[in-house]
C-alpha cells in the first residue's frame, strides 16, 4: 500500500469520494477533528469532508432530554432512568462509538439529509407513535410516557439515518491513521 505524503499532494490531485465509519469515542473524534480534518482543510481547501459522531447526535440528544425532564421533576437523570427501569421500560442507551466520515459529493447529500423538512406524513407518524405510547403505557406516570416517546423518536431517527448512510457502501475502519491514509489516497 502506498502512503501519500500530505505535503506532496495538491488540491487538484484530490478527488474525494468516500464514506467511512470509524470506530471511536469522544477522544478519537476530538483527535480526528484536531489532526486529520484540520490538515485536510489546510492542504485541500477545495475539498469537502464532514465528520459526525453518531452518539453525539442521537444518544446525547436523548440524554439531554432526560436531563431536562428529570430537572423539571426535581430529580436527577439517574433517578429518572432507574425509575424507567423499575417500570420495565427498555431504553436504548447503548453507545455506538461510530464516527461517520463523508467526503466529496456525499457531504452535500449529508447536508441535504440533515436539513430536509419533516413532512406532514412524518408529523402524522410521530403523532400516532405518541398516541400509541400514551395508550400502551397509560398506567405509567406521564413523565415516563414522555421518556418512552423520546426513546422511540430517537430510535426511529437513528435507524433512518443509518438507512441513509447505508444507501452507498461505507468502509469500516479501525483507526485514524487508516482513515487518513484512505482519504489522502482517494483518486
Amino acid at each position: 500500500m502506498q502512503v501519500m505524503n500530505i505535503n506532496q499532494t495538491t488540491p487538484q490531485s484530490q478527488a474525494f469520494k468516500g464514506r467511512y465509519i470509524l470506530n471511536g469515542d469522544e477522544k478519537v473524534f476530538a483527535k480526528l477533528k484536531e489532526e486529520v480534518l484540520m490538515r485536510i482543510g489546510q492542504q485541500c481547501s477545495r475539498k469537502s469532508v464532514a465528520a459526525l459522531q453518531i452518539d453525539d447526535v442521537y444518544r446525547r440528544t436523548f440524554l439531554s432530554f432526560a436531563d431536562s425532564l428529570a430537572q423539571h421533576l426535581g430529580y436527577s437523570r439517574s433517578w429518572l432512568l432507574q425509575n424507567a427501569k423499575n417500570h420495565n421500560l427498555e431504553l436504548n442507551l447503548d453507545r455506538k462509538n461510530e464516527i461517520l466520515v463523508m467526503t466529496g459529493n456525499d457531504v452535500v447529500d449529508l447536508l441535504k439529509y440533515i436539513k430536509k423538512d419533516v413532512g406532514e406524513k412524518e408529523k402524522f407518524k410521530r403523532f400516532l407513535t405518541l398516541f400509541k405510547i400514551q395508550w400502551k403505557y397509560k398506567s405509567l406516570p406521564p413523565y415516563l410516557r414522555e421518556l418512552c416517546f423520546a426513546n422511540s423518536t430517537k430510535t426511529t431517527a437513528e435507524q433512518k439515518f443509518y438507512d441513509f448512510v447505508n444507501q452507498k457502501q461505507c468502509e469500516k475502519l479501525n483507526s485514524i491513521e487508516d482513515l487518513a491514509n484512505k482519504i489522502f489516497s482517494e483518486k
